[in-house]
């Protein structure tokens, strides 16, 4: 993922690593320069076991870019930014299922909203403290998106949701967010 995370207006770099030189998932930072290249990466060490997805948003709502990361497990870890590149603490979330995700403002209360495609649509709403609250299931069943985007497709303001089912059904659904 591309964001800036030390606030200087260069993009800077968040990679998340399955195997670290702790033993279990890490994030590599790497600063960028701002002529395409990186200085050297430091090292989240605690990014769970198995890193299956990342995302950037300021999810504490401070200003700073923080740093989701779901791992095998369905843990979910957000690294909170300090705004110079470091991200010293975080606050994990258990998810019901980890599959493909996407990050977006579902409820149009400012906050960064986690919306998850495993068997069906979950979405866990911000809390704006790094934190998520119980999902709230949009499709139940064993359909299986293969990737999940945000897109403001009908009349309101808000997100709504894409989502490709697997590519043996050649399907897509597409649920219209009614800003409930």
């Amino acid at each position: 993922m591309a964001a800036d995370f030390n606030n200087d207006g260069i993009p800077d770099l968040a990679v998340d690593n399955e195997v670290s030189p702790y033993g279990y998932g890490s994030i590599s930072i790497l600063m960028g320069n701002g002529d395409g290249t990186f200085q050297p990466q430091t090292l989240i060490a605690d990014a769970g076991d198995r890193p299956t997805g990342i995302a950037v948003a300021d999810f504490n709502a401070d200003g700073n870019q923080d740093i989701l990361v779901v791992d095998s497990g369905g843990i979910v870890n957000v690294h909170l930014g300090l705004g110079n590149g470091r991200f010293p603490s975080h606050v994990t979330t258990t998810l019901v299922k980890a599959g493909p995700m996407t990050i977006a403002d579902f409820n149009g209360d400012g906050f960064p909203d986690l919306a998850v495609a495993e068997a069906g649509m979950q979405i866990y709403n911000g809390a704006g403290n790094g934190k998520f609250q119980l999902p709230i299931t949009l499709l139940a069943g064993d359909a299986q998106p293969s990737s999940i985007q945000a897109a403001v497709l009908g009349p309101s303001t808000l997100p709504d949701i894409v989502a490709p089912l697997s590519e043996y059904e050649e399907s897509v659904d597409v649920i219209i967010n009614l800003g409930r």
